[in-house]
């Protein structure tokens, strides 16, 4: 997993899933395959453990398939 330095900028895929992450309810896999575009190959769990290390946070998973929940929580 590649190490963030930086919060990603604005308007970029990365920043855009963060956001969507730590929204109040988080975001469905769907929703992230639709901020990648790439067919749903993302790999969500690694973008979030990776937001959530440098935000001190916490990556909650939760459900499966097209519904899989990915919320990044205050530990």
């Amino acid at each position: 997993m590649r190490e963030m330095k930086s919060l990603p900028a604005v308007g970029t895929k990365d920043r855009t899933k963060l956001e969507a992450m730590r929204r109040p309810g988080g975001a469905r896999k769907s929703e992230l395959q639709d901020i990648d575009g790439n067919g749903g190959w993302g790999t969500y769990k690694n973008d979030g453990a990776r937001y959530a290390k440098f935000l001190e946070l916490e990556l909650r998973i939760s459900g499966s398939g097209a519904n899989e929940l990915y919320r990044l929580l205050d530990p």
